[in-house]
């Protein structure tokens, strides 16, 4: 009964358990060719970092509104190493939806909302960078700190012809065939070997703790006498 009775409810809840599919995408975040803290000073934004793909919450706002409304599913990132463990400038984006379709809008949208939003930052931080050097620039009479605060413009027009398209989509996210959860045979096979071994230990049970007799040479080690006789059965 525990063999049989376990594997089926496990096999019935499954099938009735809502599924859930998972798309992946792959996204490259390249770095500026200027430090603009280094250069200026200027308090750069963490675009780059995974920390803010997953908590910004300007690309959650942009991922909804490319999507048209409530994301209606979770988005998870992580950073691709190499064989070695090192990491590198590609993040892997894995979102989880109740429909195969909808689980590659979620993801795919999640990777143009990070280039657009890491683009703005970047944008923005350059604009405010030369705003910076042009301010000192209209104080400076020193030649040698004019030829710097020049260049330091002409690194910051560089760095803005450069900023868009630092997030480059390596591998949009496509919907999968089957769900990741739930696994009836999975689940069933690994049901059916737990109740396997609940059942054995049901009957080890049950042998242990059965005090009925069923042979007559039980008789002696229970009583302590030895068995003069035996009445057979008619």
């Amino acid at each position: 009964v525990i063999f049989v009775s376990i594997p089926v409810a496990v096999y019935a809840v499954s099938t009735l358990v809502p599924k859930t599919y998972e798309a992946s995408a792959v996204v490259k975040i390249q770095s500026t060719d200027v430090n603009l803290a280094t250069l200026t000073g200027t308090t750069v934004s963490e675009a780059g970092t995974e920390a803010f793909l997953l908590q910004s919450p300007r690309v959650q706002e942009e991922a909804a509104e490319l999507l048209g409304g409530p994301i209606g599913g979770s988005v998870q990132t992580e950073t691709v190493t190499t064989e070695a463990g090192v990491a590198t400038d590609l993040f892997l984006l894995r979102a989880q939806a109740d429909r195969s379709t909808r689980a590659a809008e979620i993801a795919n949208a999640y990777a143009r909302a990070i280039d657009s939003v890491r683009t703005n930052e970047t944008l923005g931080d350059i604009e405010r960078a030369q705003a910076d050097v042009e301010a000192q620039s209209e104080d400076v009479n020193d030649p040698v700190a004019e030829t710097e605060l020049a260049r330091q413009l002409q690194l910051l027009r560089t760095a803005e012809a450069n900023a868009e398209g630092s997030v480059e989509t390596v591998t949009a996210a496509t919907p999968p065939a089957s769900p990741v959860s739930p696994q009836p045979r999975r689940n069933t096979a690994l049901a059916a070997l737990v109740s396997l071994l609940l059942g054995l230990g049901a009957v080890a049970l049950r042998e242990r703790f059965d005090q009925r007799l069923r042979e007559s040479d039980q008789l002696e080690p229970m009583l302590g006498v030895p068995l003069l006789s035996v009445i057979p059965e008619a």
